[in-house]
């Protein structure tokens, strides 16, 4: 084979230039420059330091032509292309790993990509921008450490006040760090808390807030059916005759329901007074005794109930003792049978009365006031109170109880709704069901006959109030117009002179 080779370079100078194994003379496919150049490059790991200070000397290769020497680098501004294969200058600088795609993406992370791959930042010692950082954030860790000293003083001296402790620049976050979103649309009197409360504030609507949700002293039987509330006990070895001792005489009951019809029942009118005398009152106080074995457990709850809402308004001392026991009993006979078995009308009214219970003497327990209220809803979905039942057979009185149980419960979910934020769990779209007779109904000087005040209430919420929950929880913004048509509704919705707030004529235009 070498002699083959042999021939080949010296015989035939064509096979010479395309052979593999057989390099071409310089002066036949590059010019001299360049073959020295390369020749250069290449035996350069080869030579030693002698051999690499002969290279350097100047002299003529054996053609007469003066050495050549290497092309400028790009960094001098000499060349006009880059080595392939070569890392981008900055990197090199910082001693980064370039991905030799320029600009690089070391470059472009840190905001430089505009010099790759030639230029290069300036050189500083250290990180200058780092430093600066971590100095205002020493700055800042200050500031916020004697702003906590501040506050740990003025929160050790009771009596002092200042004025950069009010609520509103303390943050509203629970004690476990969660945050709670009440929706852009909650009322603002659900924030009311967040005021500053003097000492000589009273608020007659509500009683101790510990007090409230701590039962009092009852026997182990009543204590179990408590805490099965609301879904009951299954188990019927209960009796109704452990509450036998707790029932006070007619005259304390009917005063205490008195004080609930005038301070509480003016607004929502679950059960009428009439009805709880026939159906309750007179139920259980028979021929001047004490009687339980006829009623319903869930008639006795609407009972306690309405006594404990009465309570709330007693001049009594024990006010806020005698509201949760009769609170505690409400709960207790509830359960005595369960909402999985059995529900009725009573069954709802007692669940709104002690919704309504809980908003006049506990404020801070609203999460459990709208679960209530959501499975209030459920259960009068379960007895069919959004259907009309006057094709039904029903009494009367039935009907009328009925009718006025879904549209109280309606208007009380509606607003409850809007107060929260959150869409409301009773659609006037799903239901039939008429309005209550309107007992309460005005007599206008020409033998006119103009609506009560439960009877616009419950009208205005199923036609103003429901369209305006429509348009707040729409996840897709209406439009513009629909906006308008909704502000002529509200405006046009009639409102009965005799339920208007008294003018002066200074006060009209």
């Amino acid at each position: 084979m070498f002699n083959r080779l042999d021939q080949l370079n010296t015989f035939d100078p064509y096979a010479r230039q395309t052979h593999p194994l057989l390099v071409p003379p310089h002066h036949t496919c590059c010019p001299p420059s360049l073959f020295n150049n390369l020749s250069s490059n290449i035996l350069k790991p080869y030579r030693t330091s002698s051999e690499e200070g002969l290279m350097n000397v100047d002299h003529r290769n054996h053609h007469g032509d003066p050495p050549t020497l290497p092309p400028p680098s790009p960094a001098t501004g000499g060349g006009t292309s880059r080595k392939i294969g070569l890392s981008c200058a900055e990197c090199r600088r910082s001693k980064l790993k370039c991905d030799r795609i320029f600009p690089c993406q070391s470059c472009v992370r840190r905001g430089c990509a505009g010099i790759c791959p030639d230029g290069t930042l300036a050189a500083t010692k250290g990180n200058k921008v780092l430093m600066a950082h971590a100095q205002r954030l020493q700055e800042q860790v200050k500031t916020l450490t004697a702003r906590i000293h501040e506050l740990e003083n003025q929160l050790g001296q009771p009596g002092v006040k200042n004025e950069s402790l009010q609520p509103s620049l303390i943050p509203t976050d629970g004690l476990d760090g969660q945050a709670k979103y009440h929706g852009e649309t909650a009322g603002s009197e659900y924030f009311q808390d967040l005021l500053p409360r003097t000492s000589h504030t009273h608020d007659e609507f509500s009683t101790s807030s510990s007090n409230s949700r701590h039962p009092p002293d009852l026997p182990p039987d009543i204590i179990d059916l408590l805490h099965a509330f609301p879904f009951g006990i299954r188990d019927r070895h209960y009796s109704r005759g452990a509450f036998q001792h707790y029932i006070p005489g007619r005259d304390r009951a009917a005063y205490l329901s008195n004080l609930y019809f005038i301070h509480i029942g003016w607004m929502y009118e679950p059960i009428s007074r009439a009805d709880f005398t026939a159906s309750i009152l007179d139920v259980i106080y028979v021929n001047g005794e004490r009687r339980l074995d006829s009623i319903h457990s869930h008639k006795l709850s609407v009972f306690f109930i309405i006594l404990a809402n009465g309570a709330v308004f007693d001049d009594d001392h024990n006010v806020g003792s005698i509201s949760r026991t009769y609170h505690a009993l409400s709960r207790a006979a509830f359960s005595l049978d369960s909402i999985y078995e059995e529900a009725t009308c009573a069954t709802v009214q007692a669940m709104f009365l002690i919704v309504r219970f809980l908003y006049n003497a506990d404020r801070d327990r609203n999460e459990e006031r709208w679960l209530l209220t959501g499975l209030n809803c459920r259960l009068a979905h379960m007895i069919g109170l959004q259907r009309d039942s006057a094709n039904w057979n029903l009494p009367s009185d039935e009907i009328q109880r009925r009718r006025q149980i879904f549209w109280e419960l309606f208007t009380w979910d509606a607003w409850t709704g809007v107060v929260n934020g959150r869409p409301a769990a009773l659609a006037v779209q799903h239901t039939d069901c008429q309005f209550p007779d309107d007992l309460e109904a005005a007599i206008l000087p020409g033998k006119e006959r103009d609506l009560g005040w439960h009877a616009w209430k419950l009208r205005y919420a199923a036609n103003v109030i429901t369209a305006s929950s429509f348009h707040v929880f729409n996840p897709r913004t209406p439009p513009y117009e629909a906006l308008l048509d909704l502000d002529k509704k509200i405006r046009a919705f009639p409102l009965p002179a005799h339920l208007r707030s008294p003018v002066r004529n200074s006060d009209t235009v």
